[in-house]
């Protein structure tokens, strides 16, 4: 690698979309593959993690992954790993990151029922404040990232309302339709999600 380089971004999407430009020049360069791979390691092995655990703003992050990662109601073995990728190029070590979302087995939610649900649900009613308010700071690029596909000509709304039910679409069709049954309880996902959001 002929001049010394730095990482000028790193999407917060997609942390291995990476642009480079030289420290002396500061014209934006190509990398060969290994070039490549050789400097984000090294930037990696040289970055300060913090652990989730730890972190200070960890509730505003939680929040977050409920937001930009529809996917983590779904059954998919995988359903954790872009969450994973996200919270790494953040700088945030999660040694299991289904713990904080999912794990510790069942709760009660009071205003949905009596019956006991997937720990999913009671981690989203515990932060659903800062759910509402990080839904309205998230900016659109972003959201659209995450939700869609950076090409996609789908338009972010600005607003809480109309973010909200695009959320809903997303976590009705990874959770495998809006209507249907959690586990083995009566209570359809729709309704649940609603009311621990207070929809």
């Amino acid at each position: 690698m002929v001049f010394p380089l730095r990482i000028t971004k790193i999407y917060r999407c997609h942390p291995l979309k990476i642009r480079f430009k030289t420290i002396s020049t500061k014209k934006a360069i190509i990398l060969s593959i290994n070039d490549r791979e050789l400097f984000v390691n090294t930037y990696i092995a040289n970055t300060k993690y913090d652990e989730l655990s730890t972190c200070v703003n960890k509730e505003q992050i939680i929040a977050q992954c409920f937001i930009l990662f529809p996917d983590i109601f779904s059954s998919s073995a995988d359903k954790y790993k872009r969450m994973s990728v996200w919270l790494f190029a953040k700088g945030i070590v999660c040694r299991n990151t289904r713990d904080f979302i999912s794990g510790s087995g069942k709760r009660v939610i009071n205003n949905v029922g009596d019956k006991e649900l997937p720990k999913i649900f009671y981690t989203l009613y515990q932060h659903k404040t800062q759910f509402k308010h990080q839904l309205e700071e998230i900016d659109s690029i972003s959201l659209k990232y995450s939700w869609y596909d950076y090409q996609s000509q789908i338009t972010i709304p600005g607003q809480y309302n109309d973010r909200i039910k695009m959320w809903l679409r997303l976590i009705y069709k990874e959770f495998g339709g809006a209507s249907k049954k959690i586990d083995n309880t009566d209570y359809q996902f729709n309704t649940t999600i609603k009311m621990i959001l207070d929809l």
